[in-house]
């Protein structure tokens, strides 16, 4: 599991917020990462193509009902 972290805000803002716990590359060269916010635990989905300058899009994963997915204690 791939467990690289990044911050959302810079060098000079929160440190280390999210962290990427899944990340796979798809037969259509699209990089799928599901990343976690360890403030809330929240989990998201990052769709990103085309290198740094490509199409980026996310969303929080949800249950059946709505509610947010929450990443596992550590």
């Amino acid at each position: 599991m791939d467990e690289r972290v990044f911050n959302m805000f810079g060098k000079d803002k929160a440190e280390n917020r999210f962290r990427i716990i899944s990340n796979e590359l798809m037969e259509t060269k699209q990089n799928v990462d599901i990343i976690v916010d360890k403030e809330t635990k929240v989990q998201y989905l990052v769709i990103s193509q085309g290198g740094s300058m490509g199409d980026v899009g996310g969303t929080v994963l949800v249950d059946k009902d709505g509610t947010p997915l929450l990443a596992g204690k550590d």
